[in-house]
């Protein structure tokens, strides 16, 4: 047991599992700003477009919070450069952020229903989803970044 702890230890030093913590980190303030300003943004077209635009201004308040989530998270959490392949990015994003809505509902309705209680399913559902999309941006979106990088490096070392 014991041993296992100083393991643990040994690998939080490391500087690869500081790298993708700090990674990690920065994914989750990303997402936090993102839904601040998803609801902040639904909030003030529903109160300037009345409740009866709801959806619109949910609608508009979504993409608006995607494409500020995608820039912050490609150039601050990822630090990718590249803008070559960026509308291929975006895309993969926002259907990443699209599965990520329906999933919500998918969930919801599922957990409630076994559960009873609604802010326990959300909260289930959040973290299921953040994981989730990280995993798969990380992976997909922006996982060519190291690939890339290392190419670069080795076409300046071998110029």
């Amino acid at each position: 047991m014991i041993q296992n702890y100083k393991n643990f230890f040994l690998l939080v030093k490391t500087p690869a599992f500081r790298k993708e913590a700090i990674i990690v980190s920065k994914y989750l303030i990303v997402g936090t700003i993102a839904s601040l300003i998803q609801f902040g943004t639904f909030y003030l077209l529903l109160r300037s477009l009345g409740t009866k635009w709801y959806l619109v201004s949910s609608t508009i308040a979504f993409i608006i919070a995607v494409v500020i989530s995608f820039t912050l998270q490609k150039y601050w959490t990822f630090r990718d450069k590249n803008n070559s392949v960026i509308r291929k990015q975006f895309t993969v994003f926002f259907l990443v952020g699209v599965n990520n809505l329906f999933l919500n509902v998918v969930f919801m309705y599922i957990l409630v229903n076994l559960l009873n209680r609604h802010s326990l399913a959300q909260a289930i559902t959040l973290v299921f989803l953040a994981v989730l999309s990280f995993v798969l941006n990380r992976t997909i979106t922006f996982g060519n970044i190291q690939h890339n990088e290392s190419v670069n490096n080795n076409r300046n070392l071998s110029a």
